[in-house]
């Protein structure tokens, strides 16, 4: 019995195992066939794990160029976002901005990226809490920050999630001040509105009060130009 290690040196290497029949004579002679089988055959396992190891980076290949175009769909959609979108690491600094984030916050995407989110937000002490999917989403009023130190009106929604077994946050970021400026337009308009009405009602209320004290010792004609005042205002 004959065994030869098919690739020597390996110390995982497969043995070729032979029992060669014969006289002694020529055991030399077979032991070199065998011995070029083994080289023959090391060559062919080591294309076969070449072809497997093509296989395998061509898939893997396919699968990145799957994952890079369901990336470039998923950023697509997020960048269709009129809010401004940030990705938040475990340590909650930005990973990953929306253009509309740079927009806001006045500066480039990639100087947005490692800034913590209390940079750019006041984070609130209290959030109110919504389910999407079974994931809470916390929602709160805040304040926000530019890069140049500038302030405006926020709401910011914020959800958690996990990749690769790491958390992350994603955050929503509105800016409301399109809100506040309505909201002080509606209280200037109420304001006025008070105010005009409040001057014919006031005319109209002396008016009454002057006929219900006095209405009998005045004459017809003072009543009648009072009447008049009265019916006008109103």
């Amino acid at each position: 019995r004959v065994e030869l290690e098919v690739r020597p040196g390996d110390p995982m290497t497969e043995r070729l195992v032979a029992d060669v029949e014969g006289r002694p004579l020529f055991v030399d002679d077979d032991i070199a066939l065998l011995a070029d089988l083994c080289s023959l055959t090391a060559t062919a396992i080591e294309r076969e794990e070449m072809l497997i190891g093509l296989g395998e980076a061509r898939r893997e290949a396919e699968e990145s160029r799957s994952v890079r175009a369901s990336e470039a769909r998923f950023r697509a959609l997020l960048e269709a976002d009129p809010n401004a979108i940030l990705a938040l690491g475990e340590d909650g600094k930005v990973t990953w901005a929306t253009r509309i984030a740079g927009e806001l916050f006045g500066a480039p995407v990639d100087r947005l990226v490692g800034v913590p989110l209390s940079d750019l937000v006041a984070l609130p002490r209290e959030e109110s809490t919504t389910t999407l999917d079974e994931r809470p989403v916390f929602r709160a009023e805040t304040t926000g920050r530019r890069i140049d130190g500038t302030h405006f009106p926020a709401e910011m929604a914020r959800s958690s999630f996990e990749l690769d077994g790491r958390p992350f946050q994603v955050a929503v970021i509105s800016d409301v001040s399109w809100r506040h400026e309505a909201d002080q337009i509606r209280d200037r308009f109420l304001g006025v509105l008070s105010h005009e009405l409040r001057t014919p009602v006031t005319s109209i209320y002396g008016g009454t009060q002057l006929l219900l004290g006095r209405g009998a010792r005045l004459d017809p004609e003072t009543r009648n130009e009072l009447l008049v005042s009265v019916a006008a205002e109103a």
